[in-house]
């Protein structure tokens, strides 16, 4: 091989090590104690995987436990650091009797992505909305 065959390889080379480092994934696994809405889709009750990747546009792929029932990808709206995502964990908001998935936290990269969140159709005035935080599985 040449020098300057040798060189342009060498350069392919950390510009592939460098887009692999930057595409870090994160992983999380969770278990929904209520029926929940991820964006459109819904979620039964039960427990699922989360895998972040980043690259181009962040994309999240959730997958069931025993991955027969749900598979799908999705956008977040916004991505960020967050030194509070000591634990990984799933945000869950209530908007009258629906669920919604609001926040997926991932510890390892200290990342939290947000979510879109359904509303109901029907506006219930006296019923508050509600946060509840559940701690992701390894």
């Amino acid at each position: 091989m040449t020098y300057a065959k040798k060189t342009i390889f060498l350069l392919l080379l950390s510009v592939a090590a460098a887009i692999g480092a930057a595409a870090q994934d994160a992983h999380a696994k969770f278990t929904l104690p209520h029926d929940a809405m991820w964006g459109k889709a819904s979620l039964p009750a039960g427990t699922y995987s989360v895998s972040l990747e980043f690259g181009g546009i962040t994309k999240a792929y959730v997958t069931s436990e025993d991955g027969s029932r749900v598979a799908f990808v999705t956008v977040p709206e916004t991505t960020e650091f967050s030194t509070a995502c000591a634990k990984s964990t799933v945000n869950l908001q209530r908007s009258g009797s629906t669920w919604s998935v609001r926040s997926v936290c991932f510890s390892d990269l200290q990342t939290e992505l947000y979510l879109p969140v359904q509303h109901s159709e029907t506006a219930l005035a006296a019923v508050p909305s509600h946060r509840e935080a559940i701690t992701a599985g390894r």
